[in-house]
């Protein structure tokens, strides 16, 4: 979401956050395994069975042990919605602004819009009788439009940078 199109975390830092209690023991109460006691056996093999370690592409390898396949796809699918949750929760308040941001500059647009509409007919409105007055007014309109017609660029600019920071490619959520 930043505009290096960098990960909402890095992934040691994902590891990291793999590998701690804390996010291991919500990974477990969501599955409905007790956490107060390590002591448990089910505590004890999803701490000892689950693997975490960063590829060299960024990609990190997961992996764990259970006592059946379906159970062992229940745990991962658990840890990456966890880590989905974590993620979010991280991106929220950049993706609000950006949104927000999108919003004011799109507003901005339709009446940078309006205004070179109603620019160009005074434009035309104009006698082809040139007299001072008429020629005043006449450079004036045709400052203002300038003026107005790179307003509208750099929020169009403006705009197109935020809808790729926000595109699905820049914002996808973790898998």
């Amino acid at each position: 979401a930043n505009t290096n199109g960098l990960p909402v975390e890095p992934g040691l830092q994902v590891v990291a956050r793999i590998k701690s209690q804390s996010f291991q023991d919500t990974v477990l109460e969501a599955l409905g395994i007790p956490t107060e006691n390590d002591d448990d056996v089910r505590v004890r093999q999803f701490r000892k069975n689950l693997i975490v370690k960063l590829e060299k592409s960024e990609l990190l390898f997961l992996s764990t042990q259970a006592l059946s396949r379906a159970e062992a796809f229940v745990i991962m699918q658990e840890v990456i919605n966890q880590l989905n949750i974590t993620h979010n929760k991280l991106l929220y308040p950049t993706v609000s602004r950006l949104k927000l941001e999108l919003n004011s500059v799109s507003n901005e647009l339709k009446f940078a819009d309006i205004e070179s509409k109603q620019l160009m007919k005074a434009l035309e409105t104009q006698s082809d009788k040139i007299t001072d007055t008429k020629f005043s007014q006449t450079v004036l309109l045709n400052s203002l439009r300038i003026s107005n017609d790179q307003e509208y660029r750099f929020f169009r600019d403006t705009k197109r940078l935020l809808e790729e920071k926000l595109s699905p490619e820049r914002t996808f959520a973790t898998h």
